[in-house]
């Protein structure tokens, strides 16, 4: 698992979708990155039609573009992708088309109606998205200078996770924050071999970081004190009699953190 291909952002002209795009613009270059916008519509609300539908929805994100601060690239140099459909799905089907790097939205807003107080697009999501989910609350430390956090169960750790981050803060220039939560001597000992292993020339500086409190707490105590641009953890699903759900963790950080939040896919 790496950090390959294009930064989709998904648009709906909020000021919430305007500062994700502003976050994911600074990811794509400082990562060097095509940076693609994608907006879902209702066809049932043109009715000249699907290709009116779609046009007029390309003229939106142009004009949304046109209001965020890009950096140095210009909205021209944006890959416009639309959809019909509802949010969630279609932009989880333009990150699996355009085999997306990251996928950034705006953070959710608390007390949605879906699972754990998320809307019904960020808890699709959070299931159905093959890519990396960025959630953008508050925009952190910038990208290109600012360390990133990763949150890490040392008895049950994901490799690819640890990969992938590797790999995002290389690209990105950055150090990596490895926060572990453990009163396991022999796990921690293992991590740190993971982390070695997983390592090669290229890779960022790591700072392994052991923490015994809330491990969602943590994450963002640690992230703040040090000016995080993001925090990145794995999702660990579980299941009630509603069907699948996000584990603990991530759902407080969904909730509180101020960084940029990115949530790995359940494998």
């Amino acid at each position: 698992m790496r950090f390959e291909g294009p930064i989709l952002v998904g648009m709906d002209g909020t000021k919430s979708a305007a500062r994700a795009c502003a976050w994911a613009a600074s990811v794509a270059e400082a990562g060097d990155r095509l940076l693609v916008a994608g907006h879902a519509h209702d066809v049932g609300d043109y009715p000249a039609g699907p290709n009116a539908a779609a046009a007029t929805s390309r003229d939106r994100l142009h004009a949304w573009l046109a209001e965020v601060d890009l950096g140095p690239r210009s909205p021209g140099e944006v890959k416009t992708v639309v959809g019909s459909g509802r949010t969630g799905p279609v932009l989880v089907e333009i990150a699996a088309i355009e085999h997306a790097a990251l996928l950034v939205v705006g953070a959710p807003h608390v007390g949605g109606i879906a699972p754990h107080g998320l809307g019904r697009t960020a808890h699709h999501l959070t299931l159905r998205s093959v890519a990396p989910v960025a959630f953008v609350r508050h925009l952190g430390g910038p990208v290109a200078s600012s360390p990133i956090v990763l949150g890490v169960d040392p008895a049950d750790y994901n490799a690819d996770a640890i990969t992938w981050s590797l790999d995002l803060a290389s690209r990105l220039g950055a150090s990596l924050d490895v926060v572990a939560g453990s009163s396991d001597p022999n796990a921690l000992d293992d991590l740190e071999g993971a982390l070695e292993n997983l390592s090669c020339p290229s890779s960022p500086i790591v700072h392994l970081v052991h923490v015994t409190g809330d491990p969602a707490a943590e994450l963002m105590r640690r992230s703040g004190e040090i000016g995080a641009s993001a925090i990145v953890v794995g999702q660990k699903r579980r299941r009630n009699a509603r069907g699948r759900l996000l584990g603990r963790v991530p759902s407080k950080l969904l909730h509180q953190s101020r960084q940029p939040l990115i949530l790995l896919p359940h494998s």
